[in-house]
């Protein structure tokens, strides 16, 4: 069984490819049309087990 991490796997996902392409968190919210506050929240929030 795979322990919490406490971080999402899309967070790291989205994370590690910025970084891979050599882009700010900025960068990436330009780019999408989004908030770069968004883009932290997605990087570094928190995953939710489903408690199911």
């Amino acid at each position: 069984m795979a322990e919490f991490s406490g971080r999402s796997d899309l967070g790291r996902r989205v994370a590690a490819r910025r970084t891979e392409l050599g882009l700010s968190r900025e960068d990436v919210a330009l780019r999408a049309g989004s908030a770069e506050s968004y883009i932290a929240y997605v990087e570094e929030g928190e995953a939710r087990p489903d408690g199911g």
